[in-house]
């Protein structure tokens, strides 16, 4: 499977993370590096959210800066991420994205048996994570690669959960669709977060604000947020 980058605000989260673990050097005696190996020490995959701009990375991967004794390669999931109209077109991306990022854990899983991967979904991007995941995952996540999964970092999710212990935000309702069903992320214990502000009508949609929703549902990239959970991130390391 080929990825490329994402946009910017998606990739917040992921780029932070390398600086919160350059912030801990003390701690982790060794020189920065950044890779552009298949199988650097971290992969960090990042799926973006319905109609956002896959970046400039055309076919070829896209590297990012590592920080101490990690070498880091971040990528965006090659995925659609289509929304259409009636929610066909939606559905369809969805299934595309899992596909895809199933297929790529399980096969660096095999490839990079020493790499961890650490999983980051923003909208449509949370939904496609969080769905390949869960303990229910039809695309068959092989036990490997479900092992190999540091941390998983969901914004903005539109099948989230309400009262889920992997919660956090202000949000306190559930998400626009279906959610995936009581425990179904349970498998990843402590590994997991899923981060909703008030109002979002994705993923906190009985409170969604009618005036703001949209414009909650996009400000997840902001400084502080990346800083607490790219720290968060670098501790399951």
């Amino acid at each position: 499977m080929k990825v490329t980058s994402t946009t910017r605000r998606v990739l917040a989260a992921a780029a932070v993370v390398a600086a919160a673990v350059a912030t801990q050097a003390a701690a982790v005696p060794a020189s920065a590096t950044s890779s552009t190996l298949t199988c650097a020490n971290v992969i960090t995959i990042v799926a973006r959210g319905s109609d956002e701009a896959a970046g400039t990375g055309g076919t070829t991967n896209v590297y990012w800066t590592g920080g101490p004794s990690k070498s880091v390669r971040t990528v965006g999931l090659k995925s659609p991420a289509t929304i259409g109209f009636g929610g066909l077109a939606y559905f369809s991306s969805l299934d595309t994205g899992k596909a895809r990022l199933a297929a790529e854990l399980n096969r660096l899983a095999t490839l990079c048996p020493s790499s961890r991967t650490v999983l980051i979904g923003y909208s449509q991007g949370a939904h496609v994570v969080g769905d390949v995941t869960s303990n229910s995952n039809p695309n068959a996540l092989s036990t490997g690669a479900k092992s190999r999964i540091a941390a998983v970092y969901l914004t903005g999710d539109p099948v989230r959960r309400p009262y889920e212990s992997h919660n956090r935000g202000t949000g306190i309702g559930g998400g626009v669709l279906v959610d995936r069903g009581a425990g179904q992320m349970s498998g990843l214990g402590s590994r997991i977060l899923s981060y909703c502000y008030k109002g979002d009508w994705a993923c906190d949609a009985p409170h969604k604000d009618p005036t703001r929703s949209a414009a909650i549902h996009t400000s997840y990239g902001n400084s502080t947020l990346n800083t607490t959970y790219g720290t968060w991130i670098v501790g399951k390391l």
